[in-house]
């Protein structure tokens, strides 16, 4: 029979506290292929990620700026927008210089 302590030790507090605290990690995701829009949800809701996806470039600077996401993963070839513009510029706004971004080619 296991035994349950009634008061934690204060190392446990502090690690339930950061775990606790800390928000799920936001990735927008860009592809003007519902496919891949569909396949990229599953795989990174899988993992627990909360993901944000939009169908071309022009949305995707518009849910960056609304959802401030923590990765960016954009198709590379699209039509109104290319993913090459919509990374360039995210790369120009104030305090994105070092967000990950992912520029993928299917």
């Amino acid at each position: 029979m296991l035994k349950q302590r009634s008061t934690p030790s204060s190392k446990e507090s502090v690690v339930s506290c950061r775990l606790a605290s800390r928000r799920v990690p936001k990735v927008l995701s860009v592809s003007d292929e519902a496919r891949v829009r569909v396949r990229t949800r599953v795989a990174l809701e899988a993992f627990g990620l909360e993901v944000v996806d939009v169908p071309d470039g022009n949305d995707a600077l518009r849910a960056f700026r609304d959802e401030r996401p923590d990765l960016v993963i954009v198709g590379a070839h699209m039509e109104a927008v290319s993913g090459f513009e919509v990374c360039a510029a995210i790369r120009k706004m104030d305090g994105c210089r070092d967000l990950p971004l992912s520029l993928i080619h299917i």
